[in-house]
């Protein structure tokens, strides 16, 4: 079957079409555009047209088919093995997917920090994500039982700091272990106020990573009562303020002081 559009016309090609089905003994037929193609009395003019659409071969209505033709019979066919079906409703809600469980190799990175933690006594962990902290993100945390007023004092500098630590160019597993030894040996020495200075972290590949760590070590450590981004002329959002629980034997020595104050008072 030759299938003829309105090409054969522009080019007058109609004697040659006629040749060439003559020829081959093949019947022709032709879009609403390449009508007059071939004559209508001639022998190869074909009596039931054809167009093909794959993967099937399908008769087409009555009379020639034009170039469009094909998008408007894939049109109907759709709408015909779409019929009896109804579009969903939207409710106006909005569905999460359920998080998918940690991967086998999380599990075993998890495990391991568990396990090395465990092995140094280092009670501050290293999961794989933390809240994150902007690099210029003012943050503070203070823990129940502490007093708004002491609050205030530490979020405005006005303790004197007692201990710096400084973690610029630490890798994160080294920043771990030195701020607990940090924090460790100034409630040793009866420090309440210090200072660590982590960086913004504005240009790190992941900005505020090792700052978002330190908020979340002096988060989980039991002995910071608060902390809190330093004032601006302290080094503002790359430093944090830390205040520590007295130490065992401060408190002994206090809660004699008061005792002693209160006899003499009798």
């Amino acid at each position: 079957v030759f299938i003829c559009g309105g090409g054969v016309v522009i080019a007058g090609a109609e004697a040659a079409l006629a040749t060439l089905a003559e020829a081959f003994d093949a019947p022709v037929a032709t879009t609403i555009s390449g009508q007059g193609s071939i004559a209508d009395d001639h022998p190869a003019t074909a009596t039931a047209p054809y167009f093909v659409y794959y993967p099937h071969k399908v008769p087409c209505p009555e009379g020639a088919m034009n170039d469009h033709d094909d998008d408007l019979f894939r049109d109907d066919l759709f709408r015909k093995e779409m019929t009896g079906v109804a579009p969903l409703k939207d409710d106006g809600r909005v569905r999460l997917s359920r998080p998918q469980p940690p991967s086998l190799a999380q599990q075993q990175r998890r495990a391991a920090a568990t396990a090395r933690a465990a092995r140094d006594g280092n009670p501050l962990t290293l999961p794989e994500f933390v809240r994150e902290a902007g690099p210029h993100d003012i943050v503070g945390q203070k823990k129940n039982g502490v007093q708004e007023g002491v609050f205030r004092k530490l979020r405005l500098g006005k303790y004197e700091t007692q201990a710096h630590l400084d973690l610029h160019r630490v890798r994160l597993l080294d920043a771990r272990e030195q701020v607990f030894r940090f924090l460790q040996e100034a409630q040793a020495q009866g420090l309440r106020t210090v200072q660590i200075s982590h960086g913004k972290g504005q240009h790190s590949e992941r900005p505020g990573l090792l700052k978002s760590y330190v908020l979340h070590w002096l988060a989980e450590y039991p002995e910071v009562l608060a902390f809190h981004s330093a004032p601006q002329n302290q080094g503002g959002a790359g430093v944090t303020l830390a205040l520590l629980k007295k130490s065992s034997d401060a408190r002994q020595k206090n809660r004699e002081f008061f005792y002693e104050r209160s006899r003499a008072q009798r």
